[in-house]
């Protein structure tokens, strides 16, 4: 949509009392309300208002005071009104592109009024004015502004004055990183400083930098393949884990020494991602569910040596510690999923990884089908290659599947994770986990005697199991795509405020669900509008997931 052409003339003649403001354009909508309320936080007093409508565009009329109810005189306060409708103007003419137009609204007046108090001169300010009403970069804030609330927070607190240069190269957005790649950048960043709290600040700028980056590519370009955002969200993850574990093992070793096993051979350390993570699978707002394992007993050989255990309970806290969520759920760490949950130790040797997940340990069936996310990321290739060849062994060890128990917890997470009258769209039935459950449930049938059904990506195991014929064509279509339509639905409902336990539908009839319709690229036609057609896909694909998974696994157990 290209930008119209404004003039904007500034009379101190025409009133006696007030400065006069003429604005020539095309008509925009809310163009008035947002410069009534820019102009109030900039303590400026509307005296007057007349618009005309000559037979192109409108003529709109404003006499204004300054705080005093004096005419405006300054100079560089003038400049400064100028640039101020200027932009005001060309962003109400893309408001109709944004999904949530008020929002986008409110939090583009924040902006000014925050460049405005900021800004050291009148030539900074022409400066920052001009990158910011070029067409492409007031277009993608008009996006970002509309669609997710802590995207504008970010926005503000990583200074404006350094993203603007990043939105008017939107291919510098768009460019997808490799880790190799990302791994060079980040290694370079800290080789230039020292110290664990300097470099603790810089990896988690780069960190924040970065999802910033992905997170306005997905927004800007309006994919629909949550695919490519899930690998690089991932990708990221995996880079800054590694990372941490290098500062922090940097940090401790000169205190504590290196760790050994009682053999006298180095202790080994692996880091190994669970859920969406170990899947590849990450999205807005997730968390990232982990699990640590060293070889064995020992001590460390430093000045203050310790037993390996409590050197490794003290380096996993530290590497939590390092990598610091911007809130409750973006990049947290969760270890939840580890022996023995929160009442076991921060890192497990490998005796009591195999001693809990074996069939004859403490795990739960439900504990050990989630051990088909494990993925090793990070640490010695060695123990890496252990920990996951004894995950194949205690899922896919032949054992039958206790599906008295895994329909338990399934009813459990319904009716204790779902409100009544609500819809979750991860945990109601037909959520995204019944799709889940059902892949990993064949997956632990069919995947003891075929390695290439073993994949943590839940599409790729889709794949690969109807493949060799384990699914049938009608359920691999509807599940393939009710899945990618059920992870582009969190992503959208997540994405406004940034909290991974955003997975309620608004109700049908609201505001927000119109608002989700259209974050998802839904718009009117002739027989529906954006948020009915929304409610009748979710309607047909959750019915779909939900009679998938019934169907195959809880008729089943009643047969």
């Amino acid at each position: 949509m290209p930008l119209f052409p404004v003039q904007i003339s500034i009379d101190n003649n025409a009133n006696s009392r007030a400065t006069r403001l003429q604005i020539e354009g095309q008509d925009t909508p809310a163009f008035l309300y947002a410069l009534s309320t820019a102009l109030t936080l900039r303590h400026i007093n509307i005296v007057r208002i007349g618009i005309e409508t000559p037979d192109v565009g409108v003529r709109d009329t404003v006499d204004v005071t300054d705080r005093t109810g004096e005419k405006i005189t300054d100079t560089d306060k003038l400049h400064e009104l100028r640039f101020v409708i200027a932009l005001i103007k060309q962003f109400t003419h893309l408001l109709i592109r944004a999904p949530n137009p008020a929002q986008a609204l409110e939090h583009f007046n924040r902006l000014i009024d925050q460049v405005l108090t900021n800004v050291q001169s009148g030539r900074e300010m022409e400066e920052i004015f001009l990158q910011m009403e070029k067409q492409h970069v007031i277009s993608a804030m008009a996006q970002i502004f509309g669609t997710s609330n802590f995207l504008w927070e970010d926005f503000l607190r990583m200074q404006y004055k350094n993203l603007f240069p990043v939105l008017q190269d939107i291919n510098t957005v768009a460019a997808w990183k490799s880790g190799d790649q990302m791994e060079t950048e980040l290694t370079a960043r800290m080789d230039r400083i020292t110290g664990y709290d300097r470099q603790k600040k810089v990896l988690n700028q780069y960190k924040d930098r970065e999802m910033f980056r992905v997170d306005m590519d997905q927004i800007l370009a309006k994919k629909e393949d949550f695919r490519a955002f899930a690998r690089a969200l991932t990708t990221l993850a995996e880079v800054v884990l590694n990372t941490a574990y290098r500062i922090c093992s940097a940090e401790l070793q000169p205190r504590y020494g290196r760790p050994s096993i009682d053999s006298g051979a180095l202790c080994e350390f692996c880091i190994c991602a669970l859920g969406k993570c170990g899947g590849r699978e990450l999205g807005w707002a997730a968390d990232i569910e982990l699990l640590f394992v060293y070889t064995g007993q020992g001590m460390t050989d430093g000045p203050n040596p310790v037993h390996n255990s409590q050197y490794y309970e003290r380096l996993v806290r530290m590497i939590c510690d390092t990598v610091v969520a911007r809130r409750e759920g973006i990049f947290e760490i969760d270890l939840r999923l580890r022996p023995y949950g929160d009442k076991g130790a921060l890192a497990s040797s490998l005796d009591n990884f195999h001693e809990y997940f074996n069939e004859k340990g403490g795990a739960l069936p439900y504990e050990r089908q989630a051990l088909i996310k494990l993925r090793a990321i990070g640490g010695e290739p060695g123990l890496r290659k252990q920990v996951e060849a004894a995950r194949n062994a205690f899922v896919f060890s032949g054992e039958p599947l206790d599906l008295n128990m895994l329909t338990r917890v399934r009813e459990r997470q319904n009716n204790e994770l779902v409100k009544s009258g609500t819809i979750n769209v991860k945990y109601s039935y037909g959520g995204v986990i019944d799709i889940e459950y059902y892949v990993q449930q064949l997956q632990i049938l069919h995947g003891v005697h075929d390695p290439a059904l073993r994949s943590p990506n839940t599409i790729d195991a889709l794949v690969a199991l109807h493949q060799a014929g384990h699914i049938p064509d009608e359920d691999y279509n509807r599940l393939s795509e009710a899945y990618i339509f059920l992870r582009r639905l969190i992503n959208a409902l997540r994405i406004v405020r940034g909290h991974a336990k955003d997975l309620i539908l608004p109700d049908r009839h609201s505001q927000p669900f119109l608002f989700l319709a259209r974050r998802l690229g839904y718009v009117d036609d002739p027989k529906h509008d954006a948020g009915e057609q929304l409610r009748q896909d979710v309607r047909r694909y959750m019915e779909w997931a939900s009679q998938a998974h019934r169907t195959r696994f809880i008729h089943k157990l009643f047969d």
